[in-house]
């Protein structure tokens, strides 16, 4: 059985996929998955180092809806860095495909146990590196 924090991640991975596809509902509901995932004060460094917040990312990621009809998207290697009362430190790979080649990232997230949430966990932080390409 995975980990809240490995199902959470895996879960958020797959519905990002289904909304670049735009395989689930353009709607509210449909994208209140990722608004109730991060967490207030949520942000991201990408691989370039621009810092993007939380409302920030919600806009670009709403604007992104099937722009990628052909992506596909998985995560793998799944490891546990830290545990500290509510905050869980996490690396994980997440790779992706699309018509124009394929994309590995390496991903350094903390996240909050919260009951309230989908799997008991919110994204507070996310830190990306692009990985080398192996072709």
């Amino acid at each position: 059985m995975r980990k809240p924090y490995e199902k959470e991640i895996r879960e958020l991975h797959a519905f990002f996929e289904a909304w670049y596809r735009g395989t689930i509902d353009d709607s509210d509901g449909s994208f209140s998955r990722v608004e109730n995932a991060l967490a207030p004060g949520f942000t991201l460094i990408t691989s370039g180092g621009q810092i993007i917040a939380r409302n920030q990312l919600l806009a670009l990621l709403r604007a992104e809806y099937a722009t990628k009809p052909d992506i596909e998207m998985w995560v793998e290697n799944v490891q546990l860095r830290l545990e500290a009362g509510d905050i869980v430190l996490v690396n994980y790979e997440e790779h992706g495909t699309t018509a124009n080649g394929k994309q590995s990232t390496l991903i350094t997230a903390v996240l909050r146990k919260n009951p309230e949430q989908q799997n008991g966990m919110e994204w507070v932080h996310i830190h990306e590196v692009r990985l080398p390409s192996q072709s």
